[in-house]
C-alpha cells in the first residue's frame, strides 16, 4: 500500500507545479509592452559620452639632436721655457686670467744678459772696422786719380819731347838723354797708377768682408737678445692658466713644462653622430646666417643654464670602423660680465637644432590615436544650440616634429584641421566618428603650447 501512494503523491506535486508556472507565464505576456516601455525609456534617459577637448595651436616647433660631449679649448697648450735655467719669480698662479704678452715667470738672466752685453760690443767693434774700411776705400781711390793726374802728365811730356827729338822745328833741340828719361818717367807714372787702382780694388774687398763681420756681429747680437727674451715665460694669447707646475727656485731646463694656459672664452665640443644623420648637418659651413645649426648646451654643475653656441664643422668622411661621422661645435661660455661659467673637460648635454617648422599645428600627445600605421585626431564639431554638445570628426595625419608633451601633426590629402579646432585628448576611446559627445570645459592644460615659448622637440 505505502509503495502504491508515494507515487500518486509526486505525480500531483508535479501537476501542480506546472499549473503555477503557467499563470506566472500568463502575468508576464500580459504585461509585456509595458516592460518594452520601460526599457526605451531606460536608454532616452543614458547620457552621452563625456570628453575634454583642448585646441590646436600654432607655434615653432624643432628637429633637436640630443648628444653628450666633454668640452676642451683649441687653444690649450703647455708653456715650456726655451733655455734652461733657475726660476727667479713667477707671475701667474693657476686660474688667474692673463692677457697676451704676460710674464708668467722669470728665469735667472745673468748669464744671458752678459752674452748680450758682450754681443752688442762685438757689433760695435764690426762698425767701427767697417768705418775705418770705408775711409781706406776712400784714400785708395784718392790716389788712384791722383796716380792719373801723374801719368797724364808724364805722357804728355813723353809725347813732346818725342816731336823735338824726331827733328821737328822747335826753339832748342832735345837731347837722346832727356827723351828717355821722359820716357821712364811715363812707364813709372803708369805703374804708380796700375799700383793705385789694385789697391782701391783690395780696398773694396776689405770693405766688403768689414759689412759681412757687421752684419754677422749684428745677428750675434740679435740672437743674444732673442734668448735673453727667452728667460721670460709670457703668455701667446689670453686665457687662464690652468696648470703651473714650476716654483721660485726650481732648476728647469729647456723643454721643461712649467703653464697649462688655456683660452677658455670660446670652449669647442667634439662628438660623434651616426651616419644616417649626414643630411641633417648638410647646412653647416653654406652661406648665409642659415647656414649655423644651433647648440643648446646644459651641465650639471650650473642647473637650469643653458649656453649657445653653433655647430663650427663637420668632418667629411666616415669612420669606417664605427660608422660615424666627427662633429665639432662651439660653445660661448662667457656670462653675467664675463665671468666663465663652462670650463674644459666638464660634460655637457648637448641638444642640437638641425631644423625648424617656425609655424607648426600642434596638439598634446594624449589628442593623437594610433591605428596600426595611421596616426588620427578625434575633432569635434560643437552644436550651435547647445554648446556642450559636438559632432566627432576623425582626421587623419602624419606626425612631425615632438617634444615632451607636444606634437606637431600634418593633415593629410584631403583632410580638414585649422587652428583653433578642438580635438579631443581625454576620453576618446569611448567614442568614434559621427558620434555625439558632451565636451567638458575646456581647460589649458599644464604647459600649454600658447604659454610658452619656443618649442624645441625632438624629432621622431
Amino acid at each position: 500500500m505505502t509503495a502504491l501512494i508515494r507515487p500518486r503523491s509526486l505525480l500531483s506535486a508535479a501537476l501542480s507545479l506546472l499549473l503555477a508556472l503557467s499563470l506566472l507565464a500568463a502575468c508576464g505576456s500580459g504585461g509585456s509592452g509595458d516592460g518594452r516601455k520601460a526599457a526605451e525609456g531606460g536608454l532616452q534617459k543614458r547620457e552621452l559620452a563625456s570628453v575634454r577637448v583642448a585646441p590646436v595651436v600654432v607655434r615653432e616647433m624643432a628637429r633637436v639632436l640630443e648628444t653628450t660631449s666633454k668640452l676642451d679649448s683649441e687653444r690649450e697648450i703647455a708653456l715650456m721655457p726655451r733655455v734652461g735655467g733657475v726660476v727667479q719669480s713667477l707671475g701667474a698662479e693657476e686660474g688667474d686670467v692673463v692677457e697676451l704678452g704676460a710674464v708668467l715667470a722669470t728665469l735667472d738672466d745673468t748669464d744671458v744678459v752678459l752674452a748680450a752685453k758682450d754681443a752688442e760690443v762685438a757689433q760695435n767693434e764690426a762698425q767701427n772696422a767697417l768705418d775705418t774700411l770705408r775711409l781706406a776705400v776712400r784714400e785708395r781711390e784718392a790716389r788712384v786719380r791722383r796716380t792719373q793726374l801723374a801719368y797724364d802728365q808724364a805722357q804728355r811730356d813723353y809725347e813732346r819731347n818725342l816731336k823735338l827729338f824726331a827733328g821737328e822745328k822747335v826753339a832748342s833741340a832735345l837731347s837722346q838723354s832727356a827723351l828717355e828719361a821722359s820716357k821712364l818717367a811715363s812707364d813709372n807714372a803708369d805703374a804708380d797708377r796700375t799700383d793705385a787702382g789694385l789697391a782701391a780694388e783690395r780696398a773694396k774687398l776689405e770693405l766688403a768682408a768689414g759689412e759681412t763681420a757687421l752684419q754677422r756681429a749684428k745677428i750675434t747680437h740679435e740672437r743674444a737678445r732673442v734668448t735673453l727674451s727667452y728667460t721670460k715665460i709670457t703668455a701667446p694669447f689670453a686665457g687662464v692658466v690652468a696648470q703651473r707646475a714650476i716654483k721660485v727656485g726650481d732648476s728647469v731646463g729647456a723643454g721643461t713644462m712649467a703653464f697649462v694656459l688655456s683660452d677658455v672664452s670660446l670652449l669647442r665640443c667634439v662628438f660623434q653622430r651616426p651616419q644616417e644623420e649626414l643630411e641633417l648637418f648638410a647646412r653647416v659651413g653654406s652661406a648665409g646666417a642659415d647656414g649655423r645649426l644651433e647648440i643648446h648646451a646644459t651641465a650639471d654643475a650650473y642647473p637650469g643654464r643653458t649656453f649657445a653656441g653653433w655647430i663650427e664643422r663637420v668632418s667629411p668622411t666616415i669612420d669606417p670602423l664605427s660608422g660615424q661621422f666627427r662633429v665639432t661645435g662651439r660653445l660661448e661660455c662667457v656670462q653675467e660680465g664675463g665671468r666663465v661659467r663652462l670650463l674644459p673637460g666638464m660634460l655637457v648635454r648637448l641638444r642640437i637644432v638641425t631644423e625648424r617648422h617656425p609655424e607648426a599645428l600642434v596638439v598634446p600627445k594624449r589628442a593623437l590615436e594610433r591605428e596600426g600605421e595611421r596616426r588620427y585626431l578625434l575633432a569635434t564639431e560643437r552644436d550651435p544650440s547647445e554648446p556642450k554638445r559636438a559632432s566627432v570628426r576623425r582626421v587623419e595625419v602624419s606626425e612631425g616634429f615632438a617634444d615632451g608633451e607636444w606634437i606637431e601633426v600634418v593633415p593629410r590629402t584631403g583632410q580638414r584641421l585649422a587652428v583653433g579646432d578642438a580635438v579631443i585628448v581625454v576620453g576618446g576611446r569611448d567614442v568614434s566618428e559621427g558620434d555625439t559627445v558632451a565636451v567638458d570645459e575646456e581647460r589649458p592644460l599644464a604647459g600649454d603650447a600658447q604659454d610658452s615659448g619656443e618649442g624645441v622637440a625632438e624629432a621622431k
